[in-house]
């Protein structure tokens, strides 16, 4: 019969780095392991490390960071813990830019083309016009669909 030999494992090789119970695992590992399980595992429950004696410290400060962030939400005056910045960003900022963008669009062509009609057609000059500087007497220097109006 043979001789098994033996090979005396070191620490780090013995843990895995996906599993949760890893006495070999330094505080930090743990709390990788835990943030991955977080994201990954829709039925893990952050409270269930409570009873774990490896893995209370990394609940404690998980759960004392997680309670920094619900308070200064419940302090803030216009985030709460349902409307938060990212739903600020998305569903105000956002469409506040697009808005201002499409109003300036639509100042910038639409009322141009209005004050120029308004003077060919009937000969007014608005005040808009004044304020927006367009030169009505310059007629090389209307847009392509104003100038055909005007051949008309």
């Amino acid at each position: 019969m043979q001789k098994k030999s033996y090979e005396v494992l070191r620490p780090e090789r013995r843990y895995n780095q996906y599993n949760m119970i890893n006495v070999w695992a330094s505080q930090e590992k743990r709390e990788e392991i835990i943030k991955r399980k977080l994201l990954t595992d829709k039925s893990f429950k952050l409270t269930s490390l409570q009873i774990n004696p490896l893995y209370k410290p990394v609940f404690d400060k998980l759960d004392a960071q997680a309670l920094k962030i619900l308070n200064e939400l419940d302090k803030s005056v216009l985030w709460s813990r349902v409307y938060t910045k990212q739903e600020f960003k998305h569903f105000f900022v956002w469409p506040l830019i697009f808005f201002v963008v499409a109003i300036s669009v639509v100042i910038h062509y639409g009322v141009r083309y209005r004050v120029y009609y308004n003077y060919i057609k009937y000969g007014r000059r608005l005040e808009v016009g004044d304020k927006l500087d367009i030169d009505l007497e310059d007629i090389e220097s209307y847009p392509a669909a104003v100038f055909e109006f005007y051949k008309e």
